[in-house]
């Protein structure tokens, strides 16, 4: 989806791959109107599990960072990470509001 654009992030530190991580998840925090406790607690409720699985997809997609990586900024286990970006991938295809959800939060971290 952002194969070009996303060049500019593959050369960041571990250490800044992981800064990136954080502040994805408090652009879609902000982006859906949630708070700190909610994007990062273990709540299943589908008004939460869905923002963090859009940031999961972003760190994915921007970054060569591995799944296990990923969950470890998230504080969640690797089978997780892969289920949420799995899902983001595959209903971003077909569903326009996800994927206009997706682009609005992007639209600033990605140069034209």
């Amino acid at each position: 989806m952002y194969e070009i654009k996303k060049q500019i992030y593959l050369n960041l530190t571990k250490n800044q791959k992981s800064a990136l991580c954080n502040y994805l998840r408090a652009l879609v925090k902000k982006s859906m109107d949630l708070s700190v406790d909610e994007i990062k607690g273990s709540s299943r409720v589908k008004e939460l599990v869905l923002p963090r699985h859009i940031a999961m997809y972003l760190c994915k997609t921007l970054t060569d960072m591995n799944f296990a990586t990923i969950a470890k900024v998230f504080e969640r286990d690797r089978t997780t990470v892969i289920h949420g970006v799995d899902r983001i991938m595959k209903n971003i295809q077909s569903d326009s509001n996800l994927k206009a959800e997706v682009d609005f939060i992007t639209k600033d971290l990605l140069p034209n």
